[in-house]
């Protein structure tokens, strides 16, 4: 991609950029902004998606309700719209940052800290299968001879007065589960490529 050429997408460091790069081989060169990153720097606390700040940020309608999968006239028609509402979310962003004066911690830390990260996920990590073992044979055999304190001892109506949080935390172990084992299969198969 030309270098020359300013790049602004919406969640396009931690997704776009590493998937044209990793299926296509292309560099997305001078890639200078995250809407959702900044977005997230400015207001932690709400959501994120390009629907949201299109409906907060912009005048454009609701055009993603129109979009019809199996046609590709409306499937480009979406990809247009995405890429205009993305490009006016991110001047009005950067605006925003500017005014509070965190334009340059986004520039200097959010951003390229953010490209590291998404390089870092998508290349996954090494795991000795050996020592992971190791470490849970003696973690168990260590929790087994210990004595669970009273204080953290479950209730077991914890059921009935937290339910939305034991579903979160149900949902946060499954994903985790789920990107370890994604992980650990992209790493067989690029070490089954080494051999």
């Amino acid at each position: 991609m030309d270098k020359d050429v300013e790049k602004v997408g919406q969640n396009s460091v931690s997704f776009d950029a590493p998937l044209i790069d990793n299926e296509f081989g292309i560099v997305m060169n001078n890639h200078c902004f995250d809407t959702m990153n900044a977005f997230h720097l400015l207001y932690p606390e709400l959501p994120k998606s390009l629907n949201f700040l299109c409906s907060i940020l912009t005048d454009y309608p609701n055009y993603w309700s129109d979009k019809v999968t199996e046609n590709d006239v409306s499937e480009w028609t979406y990809n247009c719209w995405d890429a205009i509402v993305t490009l006016d979310a991110a001047y009005k962003i950067e605006d925003e940052l500017n005014k509070t004066g965190m334009l340059d911690l986004y520039k200097t830390h959010t951003h390229p800290c953010s490209q590291v990260l998404a390089k870092m996920s998508w290349a996954g990590i090494l795991i000795d299968v050996d020592k992971r073992e190791e470490i849970k044979i003696v973690t168990n055999e260590t929790a087994m001879n210990k004595e669970i304190p009273e204080t953290i001892l479950i209730d077991e109506n914890i059921s009935r007065k937290y339910p939305l949080m034991i579903l979160i935390v149900m949902i946060a172990i499954l994903i985790i589960l789920i990107v370890y084992y994604i992980d650990l299969g992209r790493w067989k198969n690029e070490t089954k490529n080494i051999r």
